[in-house]
């Protein structure tokens, strides 16, 4: 499928200064008019499908009801999302900015970036009568690969019941698995979602390790620690379950080298499953409105993957995604009571007993961490002990009605990849009032470089979204006009110029704007879209009076059938790579 159909030719009424080449700005009836050394160039070739496309990393809105809030570009820019909630667990709306106090590795850090959030409105109404169009998209995505079959039939009935109950028209649901055997993309046919739910299996991809059965948990002691009572553990199921005798061959080499498999195995296992996630945050990114998703999960070990959960929260959060996450489990019971695929064979050893529940409760705390860290770092809600998952899910859909966006750059950072634990409190001591931020993140672990084809990748990221940007101020107007067949419909794009930055060579101000018009259909498929490049190239005395004019226009034309549409325009400058962006829903009568 081609982003781009075809790309078009653009002026504004032209003067041309001899021999220049250059765009020569004069003002005309508060247009800029010129002569201009244009170029057109294709930067995408094409769309991905669903599961491959990309969003963007670098910004975060505002939508309080109020303009946007875009956060700026910086070196090693660390995003915070703050849920603040009193002691009825109500948010507690109108902090400001010198309200939070925010400390990282313990140092207080400024709070250079502040906005406050509520769920996203619709885009605005630009032409034609008010449209009704999806505005909450809501995905869900089961963990099949780390559930067993009881917890998938609980969720799955659980989500069903709750999507019968409470889908409105403008509403819009997903389904996707970790294993990627069910992949329904967003849709109002709740048939198709409820036959959809019910092909879920549990999925799981670790094979048969034989007897001794050893947890994922049990084996990173064995493999990583050297835990003496995790050796015994896995020995005594040996000699006494599993009625393996060494007769003079060691056991622990043994030993060891499962352990190492059923890691090895797991670590595979999560990878997929963090993997689907991250790919769903990018796919859920490009949809407008509300965003979030409902991980369903019975937990699972991410170990040596804590990058990958912090780049997934990382991601949300600049997308403005919120991850809910379900315990699939419900209601915990004492490890050991009940047989769990994880756990290892009752021992008749009382303190291997011991041993082993107590490796079985450590597990279940650890894999569940990893569901809550993906909640509580985007503003979502963490479900567990609870064993009503239809009102967990209910409890899941519902987006905080406002969070706080706190960002910093860290003092002196080492790119050394280490751990840095946050802390967001309040200045002044509120009674009952509780955060919920993400706990840390890691630092990177080199410069970031520019490479060939990034600036391509941004901007394509930047139409997929529905974030809106103003690193360079953007604004649109539309207008139509009816003709035989399809309506023709023009998009004029201004843009504000006084903060692009120019690169100084002579007396000459270089530049090349990219300007990107795409348009949507109102389930949010790419419809058709066009791409035209102005490339600057001014002496000063023509960027004084560019600077003073009220900016460069573009006009790109459409012809669309009746219908409604979400217009989606950006911009990239060539030097500073800074980006606008702004989206208008408009309906073609």
């Amino acid at each position: 499928m081609i982003l781009f159909q075809h790309i078009r030719t653009f002026s504004f009424g032209t003067v041309v200064a001899p021999g220049s080449g250059v765009l020569e700005p004069v003002i005309r009836r508060g247009l800029l008019v010129g002569a201009a050394a244009l170029a057109l160039c294709s930067v995408f070739a094409g769309l991905p499908e669903a599961w491959s496309q990309t969003i963007p990393d670098r910004a975060v809105a505002d939508s309080n009801n109020q303009a946007p809030f875009g956060l700026r570009v910086e070196s090693n820019l660390v995003v915070v999302r703050v849920v603040a909630r009193d002691a009825q667990g109500r948010p507690v709306e109108n902090l400001r900015k010198e309200d939070f106090k925010l400390f990282d590795n313990g140092k207080e850090q400024a709070i250079t970036q502040f906005g406050v959030e509520s769920p996203l409105p619709p885009p605005k109404q630009e032409t034609g009568p008010a449209a009704s169009a999806p505005d909450h998209f809501l995905a869900f995505y089961f963990d099949d690969l780390d559930m067993p079959f009881d917890d998938v039939v609980r969720a799955r009935d659980a989500a069903d019941r709750y999507l019968t109950a409470n889908f409105q028209p403008s509403d819009r649901a997903a389904l996707f698995t970790s294993s990627n055997s069910i992949a329904v993309d967003f849709t109002s046919d709740l048939k198709q979602l409820h036959e959809a739910l019910f092909k879920i299996r549990a999925s799981s991809h670790l094979g048969d390790n034989g007897c001794p059965q050893i947890s994922d948990y049990q084996a990173d002691r064995i493999v990583n620690h050297e835990d003496p009572d995790a050796y015994a553990l896995a020995i005594g199921d040996a000699t006494n379950v599993c009625h393996i005798a060494s007769k003079g061959t060691p056991l622990k080499p043994i030993i060891f080298s499962m352990a190492q498999r059923v890691l090895d195995q797991r670590l595979l296992q999560a990878q997929y499953s963090l993997q689907g996630l991250n790919q769903l945050v990018k796919h859920i990114s490009n949809m407008p409105g509300q965003r979030n998703i409902i991980l369903v999960s019975s937990g699972f070990l991410s170990l040596d993957l804590q990058p990958q959960v912090n780049a997934i929260v990382d991601r949300a959060l600049r997308s403005q995604v919120v991850i809910s996450s379900i315990d699939s489990k419900g209601l915990a019971v004492l490890p050991g009571d009940v047989p769990d695929i994880h756990v290892g064979y009752d021992t008749v050893d009382s303190h291997l007993l011991f041993v082993q529940r107590d490796f079985a409760l450590v597990r279940k705390q650890m894999a569940i961490s990893t569901l809550e860290q993906l909640a509580e770092g985007t503003g979502g809600h963490f479900v567990h002990n609870d064993n009503d998952l239809t009102a967990g899910i209910r409890r899941a859909s519902t987006l905080s009605e406002v969070s706080y966006v706190l960002a910093f750059v860290p003092k002196n950072l080492k790119l050394d990849g280490r751990f840095h634990s946050l802390k967001v409190v309040l200045s002044e001591h509120r009674p009952g009032v509780t955060l919920q931020a993400r706990r840390g993140y890691f630092a990177p672990k080199k410069a970031a470089e520019r490479e060939e084809g990034e600036s391509e990748d941004e901007i394509r990221e930047a139409v997929l979204s529905r974030v809106e940007m103003q690193q360079l101020p953007l604004d649109i107007s539309t207008e139509l006009s009816k003709a035989s067949g399809n309506a023709e419909f023009s998009v004029m794009a201004r843009l504000d110029v006084r903060p692009v930055r120019f690169q100084k060579a002579g007396d000459r101000n270089a530049n090349t704007l990219t300007f990107v018009s795409t348009i949507f259909d109102g389930n949010g498929t790419w419809v058709t879209g066009q791409q035209q490049q102005v490339r600057l190239n001014l002496p000063d005395t023509s960027l004084q009076k560019l600077l003073t004019s009220a900016g460069i226009v573009v006009r790109t034309t459409f012809h669309l059938a009746p219908g409604v549409y979400t217009v989606r325009e950006v911009v990239m400058d060539s030097e500073d790579h800074h980006l606008g962006a702004v989206s208008r829903q408009i309906e073609i009568p």
